[in-house]
């Protein structure tokens, strides 16, 4: 009687012990068939990792909105130029703090993944609130105010990418891509009419010792 009753478990549990044998032979053929298909892959097909830096500044003496109208000039641009932008920017104080930060920021890309600084772009610029500090201001009759010293941080994101110029960086607006594509265009344009008047000027001269 006792067998009788014991007999369906002994079933029960080998049959459960065939159906994980048979788990486990279907996850080692499903993990090979993985494999050989990602073996099979081109390697065009693997994404390259974009390369990434960025510099941070903090307790910066200086109004927020300040340094974003400043610092928001040189978003998008390349390396070369965003350096050029803030060396001839009127507004000094600013200016050189976001200069610091580009310089820092190349530093970074150059010392961990030895970037080719020509090919770095301005990704993003990010100006934050920082620390405002309450002081006393005197006012006439004994009396006195509050004043506050405001502080901010920045951070700058560059990237390197193969052509500056022909990317758009993932942050710049429309309106503004949209400049920057009208000034490349301008610039091709310059570069080949000088082209072609200096063909027409050569040209002249050859005519002018044949005659």
């Amino acid at each position: 009687m006792l067998r009788s009753l014991l007999r369906p478990l002994h079933v029960q549990r080998g049959a459960l012990f065939a159906s994980h044998r048979s788990l486990a032979t279907t996850t080692d053929a499903s993990a090979l068939v993985a494999a050989a298909l990602d073996a099979a892959k081109p390697e065009s097909q693997s994404k390259e990792k974009v390369r990434k830096a960025h510099s941070l500044q903090t307790r910066l003496r200086i109004s927020p909105i300040k340094l974003r109208w400043v610092a928001s000039q040189v978003s998008g641009l390349p390396y070369d130029k965003a350096v050029a932008q803030m060396q001839l920017s009127a507004r000094h104080k600013a200016a050189e703090m976001v200069l610091f930060g580009l310089h820092a920021a190349r530093g970074n890309a150059v010392h961990q993944f030895q970037a080719d600084p020509s090919k770095l772009r301005i990704r993003a610029v990010e100006v934050g609130k920082g620390e405002f500090s309450a002081r006393l201001r005197r006012h006439a009759r004994g009396r006195m105010g509050r004043m506050h010293r405001p502080q901010c941080r920045l951070t700058i994101h560059v990237e390197e990418v193969d052509d500056v110029a022909s990317e758009k960086p993932r942050n710049m607006s429309k309106q503004a891509y949209g400049h920057l594509k009208k000034a490349n265009r301008d610039a091709a344009k310059a570069e080949k009419e000088l082209a072609r008047q200096q063909r027409a000027a050569r040209l002249a001269q050859l005519i002018g010792k044949e005659n």
